[in-house]
């Protein structure tokens, strides 16, 4: 059994632990290995006479979903708090009094008017400078510079002083002259990059927004946007602690040195013993991390060093309501460093959060040290508490002793992210990938929020999974071979995988290595569908699988794709219905950040109204794909089985056209639809599309009710696509019929086309694609597919990487090298621009390297190059 350590007991090694058993099922030996008498690091909670203090993080951000679904899966969701919204003002301290925060701020930067003029925090000469952001030119260069820099450049010293430091200080315990802009707000840069202006890119968002409609039905009640656990966040750390099996954690033990012996880790504990590792985990602070691989690799342990880290402290005190005489009426203040005063912020813990007091008293935390006042956090317990009655008492007039304290320090915890964080994580990560086995996570590295550690234990978690549950490549084919390749007599078909790389296949015809990169990524976003088609490849139902991709899970799938070679692939959002994904905009918006252009094909129902589809133009999407497979009614709603979706569909249409969003059709082809044909072409003539994509059935799912056309009839019908396109208004394509641009091609030659002329044509877009090269398809629940209509499923996104198995696999490797495919298909002169449909050979023969059933054409004996267009 494969053996993993993971070093450091903080939440992210605990949440390695947590999904890596999860991930593997048992199938590893997992060790922890936690210096301190208990785990959590600086989540840390205490419960006292009914007040809940927290020593460390209080909360956490639910946009970043991961740690939702992490309480979810512990079955916390009864205990989640959200802040108290009707209360949530935040003061900052200055000139002698506390000022609330101007209403609707971002950050730094204002986004309604009134409210920040109305605000006496800042001058007017700070608001006028402020305002004349707009006007300030932006940055001719890309690079890194500090949040000081940034904010003096675009808004101003005061906005500098009064707004962004002492957040920033609240935030990051950080210095604002040295804090890194990439690395901490890249959004704000991107902001300036694209809109030249903040201001202005905040109002251009609000713009997006207000065009977006609120959808018929039931609101769905969005969660706060700061969230805690009603006993505190340890129950958090407790919960983790109670899945992980017993043995799997050592407390009390420290790691004296790592090495490597041959192929393992040897990890020296304190207490004697020596353990040998496969894999290991550093969940450790850098400057830990780097004395324990300092033996493997001094260059990293430098690296590691250069991240710095600065000291904090808590103090928290609790009164009797009656006891303080200031209106605790919002979260809390923020103390600018120019002050001069002892503290950094201060939460009134009670009013942010419910069941933070017993009735009638009131819990208040007061913030110490950080990176402008290091010295202060080191103090003792009795002079911490005395320092924050102190400010209390000159800032809020709180004169009473405090009916209990509790005070945190936190030495040397809080990472920071200073100018060339960036540049340097990416060097570290770059020196670690030579380290077979060894990995790092946690705060010192790309997100130091609890979520951002959670985030990065599920990489490295999936990362050894993938590793533990992945036989060699020669055994992997095999498995697939048997499970997959079973012929009709019931024999077993192995198809070898290509020798080495040396074997892929050329270059395809088109302008892309399908082999390395897809054109085309599907993502099946939902199984949930609210029509009855009798074609469905998925045989959809009105509800999701309970087993569909989180967005925490779906965020990751878009990483993957994201991570594919430029030109990046498109992807098309598909179901089911996608727009029945209650987070859709939000991971269309995810999308367009990570790089990638995103079309979506939704379910023509009553709900696909004109405000739904401008909200998908809002959201930036580049076009849409609905289905018409009837030139009327009774035709159209014969085939997709709800009555009134042919009305639907044709003002969905109609809407998109106004909208100017680029529409494109996909009929179906039988023996049911194929007369209709002409009828249907008339129809769209007379609809503004982009393109008409024509789908010959492949009997799978409900398919299995209709019947296909004949390949003669096939023929026939490709010839009369290929005369069409010629005067057609729109462009006309094939799906899961490659065999048309065969005709295609030859047709364009008798016509006397040059290879440039032919190179320029639609159809040409396609040579070489088919099923798994070219296209990839992923499931509802995170299946790799090579189509849709190709059900072999050869990984999945929750343990596999999409690239990898695109890439890799020896299913994906048989699909990208024709010279494999068997009977007429593999001698054909066009198997490298054609290729035959995969999907419907392995429909036909559970073969998916089988010649296509539905290709009369009958090969010449010879074979040509894979450049026989030029």
């Amino acid at each position: 059994m494969k053996k993993i350590a993971i070093i450091g007991g903080g939440i992210t090694g605990l949440a390695t632990a947590f999904y890596l058993q999860e991930y593997t099922h048992g199938a590893v030996d997992i060790t922890l290995i936690e210096s301190a008498p208990r785990l959590g690091g600086k989540i840390a909670s205490a419960q006292e006479t009914g007040f809940v203090i927290d020593g460390g993080p209080d909360s956490f951000l639910t946009r970043k979903t991961v740690m939702l679904d992490l309480c979810r899966k512990l079955g916390l969701e009864d205990q989640l708090v959200g802040s108290n919204s009707a209360k949530r003002t935040t003061y900052v301290w200055s000139r002698g009094h506390l000022h609330p925060m101007p209403e609707g701020m971002m950050l730094m930067a204002p986004t309604m008017v009134l409210p920040f003029l109305r605000s006496r925090l800042v001058s007017w000469r700070g608001k006028l400078r402020m305002g004349m952001e707009m006007f300030i030119p932006k940055r001719p260069k890309d690079e890194d510079e500090s949040l000081a820099s940034f904010v003096r450049r675009r808004l101003g010293k005061e906005a500098l002083d009064k707004i962004a430091a002492p957040l920033m200080a609240g935030i990051f315990a950080a210095d604002p002259e040295i804090l890194s802009m990439q690395s901490t707000f890249p959004t704000f840069l991107e902001m300036e990059r694209k809109h030249g202006s903040l201001l202005r890119g905040i109002l251009q968002q609000k713009r997006a927004k207000e065009r977006i409609p609120v959808r018929p039905g039931p609101k769905e009640v969005s969660p706060s946007m700061f969230m805690t656990l009603r006993g505190g966040l340890q129950q958090l750390v407790d919960a983790i602690v109670s899945r992980l099996h017993p043995q799997t954690v050592l407390l009390n033990r420290h790691v004296l040195s790592v090495t490597r012996d041959q192929e393992q880790y040897r990890i020296a504990l304190s207490d004697g013993p020596c353990i040998l590792a496969d894999e290991i985990v550093f969940a450790t602070p850098a400057y830990v991390t780097a004395n324990l691989v300092q033996e493997i690799d001094p260059v990293l342990a430098m690296k590691l060093r250069a991240i710095r880290y600065v000291s904090t402290a808590t103090v928290s005190l609790g009164f009797e309501s009656s006891d303080i005489n200031f209106p605790l009426d919002g979260f809390g203040f923020v103390v600018p460093h120019n002050e001069n005063r002892q503290i950094t912020a201060c939460s009134w813990s009670s009013t942010k959060f419910n069941h933070r007091a017993p009735e009638g008293y009131a819990l208040i935390r007061v913030f110490v040290g950080g990176a402008r006042a290091e010295a202060l956090a080191e103090l003792d317990e009795a002079a911490l508490v005395e320092l924050a009655r102190e400010e209390l008492r000159a800032i809020m007039g709180i004169t009473a002793t405090p009916l209990l304290t509790r005070t945190y320090r936190w030495h040397k915890a809080n990472p920071q992210y200073d100018v060339g964080h960036q540049a340097r994580t990416a060097d570290i990560d770059k020196i670690v990938a030579w380290h077979p086995g060894l990995h790092l996570a946690g705060a010192a590295y790309h997100g130091s929020g609890i979520p951002d550690c959670i985030q990065g234990a599920i990489k490295v978690a999936q990362s050894i999974a993938r590793k533990t549950q992945h036989k060699q490549e020669e055994g992997r084919m095999t498995e697939i071979s048997r499970r997959l390749f079973v012929s009709s007599n019931g024999g077993i078909q192995v198809v070898p995988a290509p020798a080495s790389n040396s074997d892929r296949p050329a270059r395809s015809s088109g302008p892309h290595d399908f082999a390395k990169n897809p054109m085309l990524v599907y993502w099946e976003m939902t199984q949930a569908c609210a029509l009855a088609c009798r074609h469905c490849r998925a045989e959809a139902v009105s509800t999701p699988h309970p087993s569909e991709l989180t967005r925490t899970e779906s965020e990751d799938l878009l990483r993957q794709i994201a991570a594919f070679d430029k030109p990046l692939p498109h992807l098309i959002l598909t179901g089911g219905d996608p727009l029945k994904r209650a987070d859709i905009y939000h991971l269309i918006d995810y999308a367009h950040m990570l790089g990638l252009t995103v079309s979506i094909t939704p379910t023509a129902t009553q709900d696909l109204t004109f405000n739904a589809l401008l909200a998908l133009k809002a959201h930036g999407i580049e076009s849409l794909g609905l289905s018409l497979d009837g030139s009327s009614v009774a035709r159209h709603e014969a085939v997709r089985g709800v009555e009134g979706c042919f009305d639907w569909t044709i003002d969905a249409l109609k809407n998109a056209a106004k909208l100017e969003i680029p529409i494109q059709v996909n009929t179906l082809v039988s023996q049911e639809t194929a007369d209709d044909l002409p009828a249907i072409y008339e129809l769209l003539k007379s609809l503004k599309v982009m393109r008409w994509s024509l789908f010959f059935l492949i009997a799978v799912g409900r398919g299995k009710m209709l019947q296909p056309v004949s390949p003669e009839r096939g023929e026939e019908l490709m010839h009369w696509v290929y005369d069409l396109s010629r005067v057609a208004p729109f462009a006309i394509k094939t799906t899961e019929a490659p065999s048309y641009r065969r005709v295609a091609l030859n047709r364009m030659r008798g016509e006397g086309m040059l290879s440039g002329e032919i190179q320029n044509t639609p159809v040409y877009r396609g040579f070489g694609v088919r099923d798994g090269h070219g296209i990839v398809f992923v499931s509802n629940q995170g299946d790799i597919y090579p189509a849709g209509f190709l059900p072999l499923a050869i990984g999945n996104v929750r343990l596999d990487n999409l690239v990898d198995v695109y890439r890799d696999s020896p299913m994906f490797r048989a699909l990208h090298a024709p010279s494999l495919f068997k009977g007429k298909c593999g001698q054909c002169e066009y198997r490298v621009l054609c290729g035959g449909s995969r999907a419907r050979a392995f429909a036909y023969t559970g073969d998916a390297l089988a010649s296509d059933p539905f290709c009369p054409y009958e090969p010449k004996a010879r074979a040509v190059s894979s450049a026989m267009v030029s």
